[in-house]
């Protein structure tokens, strides 16, 4: 027991500094709306200006305490002034993104400046020991925790009642309405930020002592940080402060009672999952705000220039290139090979992960392991790795399923961590001090050792990556690339399409994760002796940092991208022609990362792919008006997608009607009744509306019925219950929707938006993508949907470039391409001329009457409820109120009063039902 509250008081202490630093996160968030990557790199940043001044210039701490702080505090206003507030107009992980570079150029500098060799400064406060009973607790230790609490008393007291803390939470919600009000908005983020910097100094200074300075090590602070800001929601000072407690007393029980190597840095990263299991979702709320992520590649493939190219690559590598510059190529191509990995994940699929190098990992020691003691050929040993990684890829990708954006970055930066201290650090597993002993290799009896043959195990890896790129552009271009465009885009859209969006993203996860282990094998097996330290969490940032740089949503971007890497063809060109480039070559990737998210987020292969002279709004819009040559590729796939529509036209059959049933539906967000005992039915051929004030739970009801929010109650489709069915699956039963903010997927053509709906949902798919992509036949619904919303001419435009009202066709269209039985509709003429709210009715009642489809109408123009509609109920504050003709619903006194304001609209003499009025 003694032991154990020894612990405790231990535990107490080391959670209080990384409260500290987490504060510093909360106050950056809570003004920013962004994460700060490099906070831990700050801190790093104030411990070793610290030392500078107490330790190597000699001065009292009482001088370089404060330097210390104020270094920091200058450090992250710096941040926001140079780096984030240029970039206020961009997505938050763009933001994010801009973090890591930031981090990237802290911890390099310091490198250069200081040294990579630790760092021991003198500590400043007192170190004997207080004793509490058999309890004995440093005086550093206890004045420490006295001054994290202490702080979190004074920062909660700040933001609770000052006009400063008022007006920082109010400045992430509504920054135009703060600026109306007379504030500054940028000096109250910037104060904001150098607050955050200073609280990551204080926690830098603190640690330094103790921990010790070390560039890698000290820059992970970030890892515990996150989780302890987590735990107080990123908004309660009060919870960051327990949280951090609670953190630091498990990591010293843990490290304790366990076992296990590395389980003390692995227990943060369990704390992250945890949270963000119980806090998350499987789909976004409708308050969610879709990112706009960097553009992606269409994955066409030229094979007559591929041909050529690797012909020339070859003879290159056998004749021309000497053996530093074979050794350059040979690195950019295996980290181009683990760079594709993040093409697929990041670029395709939308998830951020900073764990690929890790799994590459992985990969490589269990590849080594097998190949060691059973003397398998390389060329097995390689597939091994590859798929070795593949449940490690799937358990970094669990959390996606409920997380997504900067919440994931966190949750796979943790995983990297934890995979690096207990598997890839353990010398149980990688050999110990001198590593796994297998020897030069050969494939198919060739020698392809690369200190021997450096050339033949160059040509080797570059054939692996065609393969592998070869195979990443089948998958963008089948089906299973628009699936995971359309998870990327926007996932309650894909979900309403019929898309799995869990799967889609385990795949994506899975695939990428044999990538990173095929490359993984490949780099570790550059060497007869294998070592795992280059696989750490670290290098990974630095990969991300590489694929954005060489463009994410490219596959030539990964090996842009490679050519960067430390060790790889700029370095090796530098080295013969130049000067020694390697010392500096993070430092100018983190910089050109930073530049590059400001400038051109998009990558180097995006202005290849798109010369800035394409991009020029005036030049677009002279080539538009002028006559342009005839494109031969386009015109061929249009004239393919033509062929597709005329023959599919031949068989389009159109969706048949069902019957939806809902009873007692009720949905609760906590304490609110959102939705309150709902029922009602809907006939095929019949148009019921639902009508209601603002909140009045109508679109709530939708997202009840569609399964995007949690709900009581029984809804069946052709008599058969599907209330316990996710979104994806009633769609695919042939419950269909759209919605009111459209949710069309921008990155995508219309045509692609239809095709997405109308592709089959097999699963096979996502195996014959690989070798064969299957654009998928146009089905008779889409075909249907075309003509009947006159789409014709629109096909190969995105929606970005459509008139809004054609943008409001197409959302409907996708919905009616999936051949629904019920197809529920959300606000279709909210912000419709006249003209287009009539042609919008017009479309509805020729859904109902000549197709049979059962609809279901959210609507507030009153006049198109009456022309369109069989019958309506009203809801308000979540409750039924009315039912019954559309004609006897607005008349009714509780829906004058509640809908209309108390003004009763003008009735129409016609009482006959819809079908008879149109």
């Amino acid at each position: 027991m003694n032991l154990f509250l020894q612990l405790f008081a231990l535990g107490c202490a080391t959670g209080g500094i990384y409260a500290i630093s987490a504060m510093g996160v909360v106050a950056v968030f809570r003004s920013s709306g962004v994460i700060n990557f490099a906070h831990g790199a700050v801190a790093m940043a104030g411990g070793y200006v610290m030392y500078s001044v107490a330790d190597t210039a000699g001065l009292s701490h009482l001088i370089a305490v404060p330097a210390g702080v104020l270094a920091s505090a200058l450090i992250g206003w710096l941040v926001y002034v140079l780096v984030i507030r240029p970039l206020a107009e961009t997505s938050t992980l763009t933001r994010v993104i801009a973090t890591l570079g930031v981090f990237v150029v802290l911890q390099q500098g310091v490198v250069l400046v200081y040294g990579s060799a630790l760092k021991i400064p003198e500590p400043y406060l007192p170190t004997g020991a207080v004793r509490a009973g058999p309890i004995a607790v440093g005086a550093d230790q206890l004045i420490l925790f006295v001054f994290s609490a202490g702080l979190t008393a004074v920062l909660w007291a700040v933001f609770k009642h000052t006009r400063f803390g008022l007006a920082t939470s109010a400045v992430a919600e509504s920054p135009r309405s703060l600026a109306a009000l007379g504030w500054r908005v940028g000096r109250l983020r910037g104060a904001n930020w150098a607050l955050g910097g200073a609280l990551a100094g204080v926690a830098g200074i603190a640690l330094a002592p103790g921990l010790q300075l070390q560039p890698n090590s000290f820059a992970l602070l970030i890892i515990p940080t996150l989780a302890s800001a987590m735990l107080g929601g990123l908004r309660s000072f009060p919870l960051t402060l327990l949280g951090g407690i609670a953190l630091g007393v498990l990591q010293a029980l843990c490290a304790h009672y366990l076992d296990l190597p590395g389980v003390g840095d692995a227990v943060p990263f369990l704390v992250i999952i945890g949270v963000l299991m119980l806090m998350g979702r499987a789909l976004p709320l409708r308050s969610h705000v879709n990112e706009r992520l960097p553009r992606v590649g269409g994955g066409r493939v030229r094979p007559v220039r591929l041909v050529v190219a690797v012909a020339l690559a070859a003879v290159a590598a056998q004749t021309l290139l000497g053996v530093q510059l074979l050794d350059g190529l040979t690195v950019t191509l295996v980290t181009s090979i683990i760079l594709l990995s993040q093409v697929v994940v990041t670029g395709y699929a939308g998830q951020l992960s900073l764990a690929q190098v890790p799994i590459a990992g992985v990969g490589a020691i269990i590849a080594g392991r097998v190949l060691a003691a059973t003397g398998i050929p390389f060329a097995l040993a390689i597939l091994v790795g590859g798929a070795a990684a593949i449940p490690v890829a799937l358990a970094v990708g669990l959390p996606a399923l409920r997380a997504r954006g900067v919440s994931l970055a966190i949750a796979t930066l943790g995983f990297g961590v934890a995979i690096n201290a207990v598997i890839l650090r353990n010398s149980d597993l990688n050999g110990g001090a001198g590593g796994l002993q297998v020897g030069f290799q050969s494939v198919f009896g060739i020698d392809v050792g690369s200190i021997v043959y450096p050339a033949r195990y160059a040509i080797l890896c570059g054939l692996v990556f065609v393969l592998l790129a070869l195979m990443t552009a089948n998958v963008r271009r089948g089906r299973v690339g628009r699936r995971m465009l359309a998870v990327r885009t926007n996932e309650r859209a894909a979900a309403a399409l019929g898309v799995d969006v869990a799967s889609t993203k385990l795949y994506a996860f899975v695939l990428a994760g044999m990538i990173a282990g095929i490359g993984g094998v490949l780099s570790a097996f550059r060497n007869p002796t294998l070592t795992f330290a280059s696989y750490d969490p670290l290098t990974s940032v630095n990969g991300l940092i590489q694929s954005v740089i060489g463009g994410i949503g490219y596959i030539p971007g990964a090996l842009f991208g490679g050519i960067g890497q430390n060790g790889g063809l700029a370095t090796a060109i530098a080295n013969t022609w130049l000067f020694d480039i390697a010392r500096y070559l993070v430092l100018i990737l983190g910089i050109g990362l930073i530049v590059q998210v400001i400038v051109q987020p998009n990558g180097i292969a995006d202005v290849i792919a798109h010369p800035p002279r394409e991009r020029r709004p005036r030049l677009r819009t002279l080539r538009a008006r002028l006559p342009q040559p005839p494109n031969p590729l386009a015109r061929r796939r249009a004239a393919a997608v033509d062929a597709q529509i005329a023959a599919a036209r031949q068989t389009a059959g159109r969706p048949s009607g069902g019957r939806l049933e809902a009873r007692g539906v009720t949905v609760r967000f906590g304490s609110v009744v959102a939705v309150d005992d709902v029922s009602l039915e809907v006939r095929p051929g019949e148009v019921v509306a639902v009508i209601g004030p603002n909140g009045a739970g109508k679109t709530t009801l939708m997202d009840a019925l569609s399964g995007f929010v949690p709900a009581s109650g029984t809804v069946a489709l052709d008599g058969r219950p599907i209330s316990g069915l996710p979104a994806f699956r009633r769609t695919r039963a042939g419950l269909t929707r759209s919605f009111q903010s459209l949710e069309l997927l921008e990155d995508m053509t219309v045509l692609d938006n239809l095709r997405c709906a109308g592709d089959p949902a097999d699963a096979a798919s996502y195996l014959i993508d690989l070798v064969r992509p299957d654009r998928g036949r146009i089905s008779g619904a889409t075909v249907a949907a075309i003509d009947t919303f006159r789409l014709a001419g629109h096909l190969h435009q995105l929606p970005t470039e459509l008139p809004y009202g054609t943008r409001h066709l197409v959302a409907i269209a996708r919905a009616v391409a999936a051949a629904p039985k019920v197809l529920m509709l959300d606000e279709p003429a909210a912000g419709l001329s006249e003209v287009e709210r009539a042609e919008v009715g017009g479309l509805i009642r020729h859904l109902a009457d000549d197709w049979g489809i059962a609809v279901l109408l959210v609507e507030h123009d009153v006049e198109l409820v009456r022309r369109v509609s069989d019958r309506a109920i009203a809801l308000d504050f979540g409750e039924q109120i009315a039912a019954g003709t559309p004609d006897e619903v607005l008349a009714d006194p509780r829906v004058v009063d509640a809908y209309l304001g108390g003004a009763q609209p003008a009735l129409s003499t016609a009482t006959a039902p819809a079908k008879e009025r149109s």
